[in-house]
């Protein structure tokens, strides 16, 4: 552990914050920066299985021959889940919930709005001019260079 007058010398105090950003929090804020616009499309299945070097020869087979059974699943597009209508009922008295939105920051906007657009063409968000009821809403980048919309409905209780 070093002495306190060690940390009190001139030259390593410069050296210690001569960096805008500590290195720890660096490749951080690069990655962050790094949040690409979505790209749906067809899984590579067999890529998929040759990634899976943990399994044997046979099990890869195994594996392949499901993932092309369900093959459906991995198209790059979004599925319908058809069931039946949903009404939520709610107690007297409620009053409905206008959460504040999160900050985004201004290299993420255009792939927040293309992503938001893109699910508007998909019907799974409609636009609403104004409304009493709205949840904050952000991105979050996947592995896979594509993103994650994610909505808080904490509020809602």
């Amino acid at each position: 552990m070093r002495r306190l007058q060690e940390l009190q010398k001139p030259n390593l105090m410069f050296q210690m914050f001569k960096n805008k950003e500590p290195l720890s929090t660096a490749d951080l804020t690069k990655g962050a920066a790094r949040i690409l616009d979505a790209k749906y499309e067809k899984a590579n299945l067999q890529k998929i299985v040759d990634t899976c070097t943990h399994l044997d020869t046979v099990e890869r087979e195994q594996l392949l021959q499901t993932l092309k059974k369900f093959e459906h699943l991995s198209d790059g597009n979004l599925g319908d889940w058809n069931t039946f209508l949903v009404r939520l009922e709610l107690k007297e008295g409620a009053r409905p919930y206008h959460g504040r939105a999160f900050p985004v920051p201004r290299i993420h906007r255009e792939t927040l709005k293309k992503e938001v657009e893109r699910m508007v063409k998909l019907g799974i968000l409609k636009w609403e001019g104004e409304s009493e009821w709205a949840f904050p809403s952000f991105i979050i980048p996947k592995s896979n260079q594509t993103v994650r919309f994610i909505s808080d409905f904490l509020g809602v209780k």
